[in-house]
């Protein structure tokens, strides 16, 4: 079995949610985040020890194989879709557009 590794786009109240589940995956770890809001990002990984990125390219251009997007709903569509673009994994907070 392989490890995928998943960060998380947007570090609001629900991005715990999904970290929680990701850590509860035995083929799975958190290895970074990214929010507009750096603040917010910094806190977010803090709690969960992973890397802040910069940028949704950053993501894009690391090894991360599942993006979670949990930014507010009017944002998902294109993000889902970059993230599509680069070849990686994406998993949506509804609703999707």
């Amino acid at each position: 079995m392989s490890v995928k590794k998943f960060a998380i786009f947007g570090c609001g109240g629900i991005a715990n949610v999904h970290a929680e589940a990701v850590l509860s995956l035995d083929d799975a770890l958190l290895v970074g985040c990214f929010d507009v809001v750096k603040e917010n990002a910094r806190k977010f990984a803090e709690k969960y020890n992973i890397k802040v990125y910069d940028n949704l390219d950053d993501i894009l251009n690391s090894d991360i194989d599942i993006v979670l997007i949990c930014t507010p709903s009017g944002t998902h569509a294109d993000i889902a879709i970059k993230v599509l673009n680069s070849n990686k994994n994406v998993i949506v907070e509804k609703p999707m557009a």
